[in-house]
Parts: C-alpha cells; structure tokens; sequence
C-alpha cells in the first residue's frame, strides 16, 4: 500500500509541476502543443535515466563470467529495451495494483503460486507474470504485498 501511495504522491507533485511550468510559459506566449507532445517524451526520459543508471551500476559491479555466457552489443540493446518497457508499465500497474487484481478465493489446489515483489515494489510489478500463468492455466496464483518500503518483511 505504501508503494502505491508513494508513487500516487510524486506522480501527482510531477504532473502539478509540469502544468505549472507549462502554464507560466504558454502565459508568454508559448504553444501549448509543445509541452502536449513533451509530457509523454519527458517521462520516458527519466525512465531512461534510470534505466542507464540501473545498467551502469549493473556493469560496473558486474561479476565475472565466461566468454560463451556472455551477451553482445545486439543482446545488450535488446535487454535495456525490454528492461525500459517493463518499468514504463510497472509504474502505472503498481499504483492501480489494488483495482483489478484480486486474489483467488482460497481453495484446495494441487500447484499454488505465490508470487512476491521485490523492494520498493508491491504486486503490481508482478500483473504481466500473473497474467501469463493464468493465460497458461498455471494456478491458482497469489499475489502478496508487503511494506512500508525498506521495513523489515518479518514487520511488515
């Protein structure tokens, strides 16, 4: 929950600073179609920083690995494409994550999946997975979110 609600706080301050600064600009005559246009490109922009950041972080106390296990400059695009797409619907999933994703009713199963986030996540990083495992008839599938952010998992 407090993931949620964190990222429904900085989402809300980002847009009301954008449409500030947008209209203290557009009051002096700009074009109003520029920062239209602009909203979209600049979240992808800061999605991309971190995602540069995550990848130089990744490769600088990167461990060692054998020549055939590793990956070339064609791989390594196509991983920092897909690793950019999974965090732009990340985002979105993980505030909305209460709307839409309802656990199953408890219920003897043979294979039951319980799928838990990682830090700073809650269960709307794991939409897309449980998503394919039910399209698969994996299941039942559980979904478990815990918090507040960097607490203990034994306290939270």
């Amino acid at each position: 929950m407090t993931t949620a609600v964190s990222l429904w706080l900085v989402g809300l301050a980002a847009v009301a600073w954008y449409a500030a600064w947008a209209l203290s600009t557009m009051a002096v005559g700009a074009s109003p179609w520029a920062y239209i246009v602009g909203a979209p490109l600049l979240y992808l922009a800061v999605l991309f920083a971190f995602t540069v950041l995550w990848f130089a972080l990744a490769w600088a106390f990167r461990a060692e690995r054998p020549r055939e296990m590793r990956i070339g400059f064609a791989a390594s695009t196509r991983l920092f494409r897909d690793e950019m797409r999974a965090i732009a619907r990340s985002g979105p999933s993980m505030a909305l994550y209460r709307f839409g994703m309802q656990d199953p009713a408890p219920a003897p199963a043979r294979a039951p999946v319980l799928l838990l986030h990682g830090v700073l996540c809650n269960a709307g990083a794991m939409r897309d997975l449980r998503n394919d495992l039910l399209a698969r008839n994996i299941g039942p599938v559980y979904l478990l979110s815990y918090g507040p952010p960097l607490e203990s998992i034994a306290t939270g």
